[in-house]
């Protein structure tokens, strides 16, 4: 027999569903914006050095090889052969401050669960991506005159080659990519869009 005062089209109350609880919100948000803001602070640090100690490779080079004299020579020729690379090379420190700056920026958006904070990880992801391929650039085609003599006059180096040399310099760029990508994927999926607002 329905309830007093229920339309016989209305369920009986004792069979009608509670209210569904509202979903929790997903953890990954959080995880990635804890994760960009401590690489991001690290990255930017590095980048800043970078920028204030002129950004030139040869100056770089100098100073690491300085410290295990002896052990590998560089000639004043083949430190000038990288002048070409150094306006390129503070070209990339540049466009690294600005995804370092995107990545911090997208960590406290994303820890505080909004969705420009996901929108802005995609802009670090693609800026991420281009300044991996413009130093592998630099790396592969701008410094090759350099490795070349920088192999040549170093009787340690030749077994591994100016293409190992590069192989082995290209492997940090392509492993500094990953967490790019990664990013690209995680703060994309489904449980994380639907738990920013």
């Amino acid at each position: 027999m329905p309830n007093q005062g229920m339309s016989p089209y209305q369920p009986d109350a004792e069979n009608a569903q509670p209210p569904a609880l509202p979903k929790k919100p997903s953890s990954i948000p959080k995880v990635m914006g804890i994760t960009h803001l401590i690489l991001g602070g690290v990255s930017l640090v590095s980048a800043i050095s970078g920028l204030l100690s002129g950004g030139t490779l040869s100056s770089t080079l100098e100073t690491q090889v300085g410290a295990v004299e002896g052990a590998i020579f560089v000639s004043p020729s083949s430190l000038a052969l990288l002048n070409g690379v150094d306006q390129a090379n503070g070209w990339l420190l540049w466009l690294d401050l600005l995804v370092c700056i995107a990545l911090i920026v997208a960590g406290v958006g994303l820890l505080k669960y909004r969705k420009w904070g996901r929108s802005i990880s995609n802009v670090y992801v693609s800026g991420s991506l281009l300044v991996k391929a413009f130093n592998g650039y630099i790396l592969l085609v701008l410094a090759k005159p350099f490795f070349e003599a920088f192999v040549a006059e170093n009787e340690v180096l030749q077994p591994v080659g100016v293409a190992g040399l590069q192989a082995i310099l290209g492997a940090s760029v392509i492993l500094g990519g990953f967490y790019a990508i990664a990013t690209a994927i995680v703060v994309n999926l489904k449980s994380s869009r639907q738990s920013l607002h």
